[in-house]
């Protein structure tokens, strides 16, 4: 999965993926005080695919609407959101 780029990982079916190979997003660690941009990084790096991993038990597919907020902005959101709880 490493290689493969985001728009590939995008199309992946989850429901097709072995769940050894999604990686656990509460084992993700972030530095608040990094900028935003760092933290995204960071985020990507730890969890390999954004839009298939799991949280415990459970398999997680995201998906994004066409012409809605930017990828960027939503893993802005997550990792603050990440760092609340």
């Amino acid at each position: 999965m490493q290689n493969m780029t985001l728009n590939q990982m995008k199309k992946l079916d989850i429901r097709k993926l072995n769940r050894k190979d999604l990686k656990e997003l509460r084992n993700v660690i972030i530095n608040p005080n990094d900028p935003p941009e760092i933290r995204v990084k960071d985020h990507i790096e730890q969890i390999i695919n954004p839009y298939c991993y799991k949280v415990g038990d459970v398999s997680v597919k995201e998906s994004f609407s066409e012409g809605g907020e930017t990828l960027e902005n939503i893993f802005i959101r997550l990792v603050k959101k990440s760092m609340t709880h």
